[in-house]
Order: structure tokens, then C-alpha cells, then sequence
């Protein structure tokens, strides 16, 4: 689904290589570039960050876009219009003072590819025409050569277990988040950010557990019956306590060092294989 108010992600994620070439481009910027990925692959935030870096956010009005009709893609008389709006000079001393955005370019006709080359061979004034297509190979080749291409490539993993754990996620949830989405960035993103609300939810689980009677404690046992909910356990109870360490006054700091304590016996003991309910059974008797 494309962004017809283009608007900044909260964190984009940019393969290291094409992060590279897009970084190389904003720095000399040519005429004309293709961004090669689909909508979920993170081009869209490659071209945001490609308008942004050249236009700045002040200048975000001069942004003249192009969208493939619902089932008939682009056709000439659509390229017509939109090479109209970019008749009108830009009052701008920059060599990029508007960014023309074509989006699923590779679903246009063959005829209005042709009218895409004669505005890359004779470029507006102060006007950068990205070209955002799915399948490069589907443009002319005199287009493709013509173009810098930028292409979208999935984010590494490296990439997706620093970017989980900076939402308090575990690495095993990366992993998972990387194999249903194939590492395109948006997909990734957006799967994460799903997940970020059952964050939520286990942190207020955490408070809870540290506040409730053990017999409450105890009724809850079979949800920590593996691994990974015992470990989510341990890290919000973990944040929680540092953060109370951090706020009370003497007379309490005791308690939060103990349950710190606790919760490092804990991880130490799922480590050596113990029973993820025989951990949990101990934390609520301890804590």
C-alpha cells in the first residue's frame, strides 16, 4: 500500500550495502535513480530518505508523485500529466529543488516507458525523477542504463536482533520475524511492531507478579511452562527492579536488590537446562 502522504518511519532499516549506494547518490546526486523493491522491501523508506536528504523537510511540497491506476498500471496519458506539473521552475539556488516520484514504474505501458526516457535523456530543471519498481527487469534498457540503480536488498540479521532488542524484544522473536518476512524491512517492521504490543502486555504482567499474593503466583504456572515465556519473565521483572533500584528511597532498595538477586539465580539455572516451571515456582515462592 503506498503512502500518498509521504511521512518518516520511526526507525528505518537500511541493508548496509544499499545504505551505501544511497548514501553515495545523496552525496552526487544524478538526474534520475531506480529504486528497485517492492512497497514491503523498504523502498518506500528509501525513497523518503532520498527526498528528505536532498530537499530537507522544509521543502517536502515539491514532491510531484505518480501511482499505477488500480488494475491498469501507467499508461501515456497519465505520464502526460504528470510531466505537465513539472513544467513550472522552482524557485531554489539547490541543483535538486523537486523530487518526481514514479511508483511501480515496471507496470507501466510500453509507450509511456518511452516518455520516462525522454524526460531521463532531457531532465526537468533542478528536478530528480525516481523510478520505484518491483522488477527492474521489466523496464527498457535504455532506462535501466541510463539509471543509477539502487537496489532494496533484505536486512541482515545482525541488523534485525539489534533493532528487536531495542523494543525489549528477545532475539528468538528477530529470528522468527525474519523467516515469516524474508527480511524486507517493512514487513519487518511492521510484523515487530505487532509484537511490541504483547511487549506491553508482559511488562504489565511483570508488575503484576511482583506485587500479587503467591497463591495468584502459583494459579499462572502453566503459562511459564517454556523457555522463552520464563525468559520474558525475567527481563521485564529484571527492568522493572532496576528501575525501582534506581527511584526508592533506602528503606527499600533492599528489596529490589534481592529480587536482581533472584532473577540472575534464575537465568543461571535456565541456562543449565532446569525446568522453566521449577524456575518459576522458585521465583514465586523467593520474590
Amino acid at each position: 500500500m503506498y503512502q500518498k502522504n509521504l511521512k518518516r518511519y520511526i526507525k528505518m532499516i537500511v541493508n548496509p550495502k544499499t545504505k551505501l549506494l544511497l548514501d553515495s547518490f545523496i552525496n552526487r546526486p544524478s538526474s534520475s535513480v531506480i529504486v528497485a523493491g517492492g512497497i514491503d522491501t523498504g523502498a518506500e523508506q528509501v525513497v523518503l530518505e532520498l527526498t528528505t536528504q536532498l530537499l530537507g523537510e522544509s521543502s517536502r511540497h515539491n514532491i510531484v508523485q505518480l501511482f499505477p491506476e488500480d488494475g491498469k498500471g501507467i499508461g501515456i496519458e497519465q505520464v502526460r500529466d504528470f510531466k505537465k506539473s513539472l513544467t513550472s521552475l522552482v524557485k531554489s539556488k539547490s541543483d535538486i529543488a523537486r523530487v518526481a516520484i514514479v511508483w511501480s514504474a515496471d507496470l507501466s505501458t510500453p509507450e509511456a516507458q518511452n516518455a520516462f526516457l525522454k524526460l531521463i535523456e532531457e531532465p526537468a530543471k533542478q528536478t530528480l525523477l525516481i523510478l520505484q519498481v518491483s522488477n527492474s527487469q521489466k523496464l527498457l534498457p535504455t532506462i535501466t542504463s541510463r539509471c543509477q540503480t539502487i537496489p532494496v536488498l533484505p536486512i541482515t540479521k545482525a541488523q534485525a536482533i539489534e533493532y528487536s532488542e531495542s523494543l525489549g524484544l528477545l532475539s528468538s522473536e528477530a529470528q522468527k520475524a525474519l523467516l515469516i518476512t524474508g527480511g524486507d524491512s517493512k514487513s519487518f517492521s511492521d510484523y515487530l511492531s505487532k509484537a511490541t504490543d504483547t511487549v506491553d502486555e508482559s511488562i504489565t504482567e511483570a508488575k503484576l507478579f511482583i506485587t500479587e499474593p503467591i497463591f495468584n503466583r502459583l494459579l499462572k504456572a502453566k503459562r511459564y511452562e517454556k523457555s522463552d515465556s520464563i525468559q520474558t519473565l525475567l527481563n521485564n521483572i529484571e527492568k522493572l527492579s532496576a528501575g525501582g533500584l534506581h527511584a526508592s528511597r533506602n528503606d527499600k532498595i533492599q528489596r529490589w536488590v534481592n529480587i536482581l538477586k533472584e532473577v540472575k539465580d534464575c537465568r543461571d539455572k535456565l541456562s543449565r537446562n532446569v525446568s522453566p516451571k521449577l524456575i518459576y515456582l522458585r521465583l514465586c515462592i523467593s520474590i
